[in-house]
């Protein structure tokens, strides 16, 4: 089943204690991620994709066989390389739908970027690459953390739609009025615990 099963799960930096002893399963569906600032909302989500490790406790994506795409500042993509390249990286190992990502690119207006280096892009435009590459994925989960940064009002919308129309099991992370019109479980984080909000 491709659901998150969280087990034991410690996490502190220094003297201050993020998760204590979690357990809880996180079946796949849509949700957004709750909690107050520097409760550890963006540590979760880079636990998940093993950005960071926990000090104790294991967690495991669909039985171990993890596959997601994950939006994140703390996701970087090498300066030096050009967009199209980044792309045909993707091919190589099969991680894109090309014609789902095409129309992205289209959505976007991002096509004037394909032969760009990355040092190249605006923050806006670094974070459209960013959403592109993950909604274009063929993965089986979506971590979004702060989607919508640096976004112009456009890229606001197409985002919106991409959300709402996404079938992939999917957790959220912003603090933007945009998250009042999604259909979402929430997950929230309070007192070093995890718990789902039916």
């Amino acid at each position: 089943m491709n659901d998150i099963r969280i087990k034991n799960l410690s996490k502190h930096y220094l003297d201050k204690v993020i998760f204590n002893d979690v357990n809880v399963t996180i079946a796949p569906m849509k949700y957004i991620l709750t909690g107050e600032n520097g409760s550890g909302k963006s540590t979760l989500l880079s636990m998940f994709c093993e950005l960071e490790k926990p000090n104790s406790g294991d967690i495991k994506i669909n039985n171990g066989n993890k596959n997601y795409d994950l939006v994140s500042d703390r996701v970087v993509i090498p300066s030096e390389l050009k967009v199209f390249i980044i792309f045909k990286m993707y091919d190589k190992f099969s991680r894109s739908d090309i014609s789902k990502r095409n129309q992205l690119i289209n959505e976007f207006d991002f096509s004037q970027y394909y032969y760009s280096s990355v040092n190249a892009l605006s923050t806006g435009t670094l974070q459209k690459l960013k959403l592109i590459l993950a909604f274009s994925g063929n993965s089986n989960w979506l971590f979004l953390d702060e989607p919508f940064n640096g976004l112009d009002t456009h890229s606001i919308e197409v985002l919106c739609r991409l959300i709402t129309k996404e079938t992939r099991p999917l957790i959220l992370v912003d603090h933007s009025s945009h998250m009042e019109q999604f259909d979402c479980k929430k997950i929230i984080i309070e007192n070093q615990k995890i718990c789902i909000k039916k």
